[in-house]
């Protein structure tokens, strides 16, 4: 499916109906700028809509947003009888916003790997192939005819350079955006100059500490880590792969159970896929997984001990590199 299918499905709602728009928790620019989009392509089609950050926009993205100078509301109220989720397809990634989609009709607008909220869509437009869900959202403009002002173009920019980490991935379709939102005034310098996270002192000893508990284990060549922090996961996952570890799972959460995963380009380039990991995981242990290639995570809802996990991680991921070493031989 394209952003014409999702035209197709607004043409045939009741005009100044209410529509939510939700993105996953902690929402990166990619996920801000898609609904903020999809928000101003509603509101010139005549719908009245509202935004929803489950647990608010992540510090990266408020910096943004303060920056261009976009406002936003953040409205997770359940009303709507239409709920468009942007940026992911797992219900777990919605925190309390999937109380929302309880009584309502889906509409997905995703770039990742499909999670269990896509057999519950009436419209999901998912291309996995694409660097953000950004080029998506500005697509459905262009064939809405609805033109971004120039704030929210750069915002568009913005949410497209960070996933695709400054055009290091790359497609033909998010060039062409790049070049719309460019014509409709956004400002390239403007996005490219978004604000740095500087890592907060609690960030710092995470990532040290996943890096001191970590075990290491060496499959035909490939290293791997899994380790446990109790937050920030993903942020010390980056750093195990950035540090050497072509392979890095971090546990942490409490209560609910989070692994997030970081894949090095060695390992993407035999075709290992880290969504698909992460979707087997989770399936073993009763939780939700997906991702990208090289970046994935999982929720378990379910109480499991951090032990049963981490053999479960292991368990899957020497299987599959096993396999991966015998192809090669």
């Amino acid at each position: 499916m394209t952003a014409m299918n999702i035209l197709r499905y607004l043409s045939g709602l009741p005009s100044a109906e209410e529509i939510l728009i939700v993105t996953h928790v902690n929402a990166d620019p990619d996920a801000v700028a898609t609904a903020l989009v999809v928000k101003s392509v509603l509101e010139g089609r005549g719908f009245r809509a509202k935004t929803c950050f489950p647990e608010g926009p992540s510090k990266l993205s408020k910096e943004l947003l303060a920056k261009l100078e976009v406002a936003y509301r953040n409205d997770c109220s359940c009303a709507a009888r239409r709920v468009i989720v942007c940026d992911t397809s797992n219900e777990s990634m919605l925190a309390g916003a999937a109380e929302c989609l309880k009584n309502a009709e889906i509409v997905i607008i995703d770039h990742h790997e499909p999670g269990g909220l896509i057999h519950r869509a009436s419209t999901a437009v998912v291309d996995t192939k694409e660097v953000a869900a950004t080029v998506i959202a500005v697509e459905l403009a262009k064939l809405a005819g609805v033109g971004l002002e120039p704030k929210l173009a750069t915002l568009a920019l913005a949410g497209i350079l960070y996933d695709s980490k400054r055009f290091s991935l790359v497609t033909p379709r998010a060039l062409r955006a790049a070049a719309w939102l460019l014509e409709s005034g956004g400002s390239y310098e403007a996005a490219l100059l978004h604000p740095e996270e500087e890592l907060e002192y609690s960030e710092r000893i995470a990532r040290l500490k996943a890096a001191q508990r970590a075990m290491i284990i060496d499959i035909c060549g490939t290293v791997v880590a899994l380790t446990e922090v109790s937050a920030y996961e993903a942020s010390a996952a980056r750093a195990l792969v950035a540090l050497g570890a072509d392979l890095a799972f971090v546990l942490g959460g409490k209560g609910e159970l989070r692994v997030s995963a970081r894949a090095s380009e060695r390992v993407l380039d035999a075709g290992l896929s880290i969504a698909e990991i992460a979707k087997r995981v989770a399936a073993s242990l009763g939780g939700e997984g997906g991702g990208h290639k090289g970046a994935g995570g999982v929720k378990i809802r379910d109480e499991k001990s951090r032990s049963e996990v981490l053999r479960a991680l292991a368990s899957e991921v020497v299987g599959e590199l096993m396999a991966l070493c015998r192809e090669e031989r």
